[in-house]
């Protein structure tokens, strides 16, 4: 970054930071089995909090520098909860199953079908054109 000036060049290495990080849970996630390893939990838990302590960085240093703040916004709450609970299983020598086990995934998605349904849609019948789309899809997958 040889155009930066040092609070650029700090900024852009925490992004890469951020960004290395989550790839990393996320890969390990997917990656792993039902039941983590000692390995995979310890590597959720190095990556989670390298992934969110870098994103506070972010917002900080977007703030003292008057800049718009980055646009990523990672859900920093479930990351939270997520993290907690590995935290407390590995300090009660505990088994810890994979996020995914229990992960809300298709629910977004499902929210997400739904939007796409109702864009092309009059304000007036919005409601009932989407539900009747909707049905169409539903019953087209069916």
């Amino acid at each position: 970054m040889p155009n930066l000036d040092p609070d650029q060049a700090r900024y852009f290495g925490h992004m890469l930071a951020a960004c290395e990080a989550a790839n990393k849970f996320m890969s390990c996630v997917f990656h792993a089995a039902l039941w983590l390893s000692p390995v995979e939990r310890d590597t959720l838990l190095v990556q989670g909090h390298t992934s969110a302590t870098c994103f506070q960085e972010l917002a900080n240093e977007a703030y003292m520098m008057e800049i718009t703040r980055w646009k990523l916004m990672p859900k920093l709450h479930v990351l939270g909860e997520l993290l907690f609970r590995l935290e407390y299983e590995k300090k009660h020598h505990l088994p810890s199953i994979s996020p995914l086990a229990w992960s809300c995934q298709q629910d977004e998605d499902f929210v997400g079908r739904i939007a796409f349904q109702s864009r092309v849609v009059s304000i007036r019948s919005v409601h009932y054109r989407t539900l009747t789309r909707y049905q169409v899809a539903l019953a087209s997958r069916w």
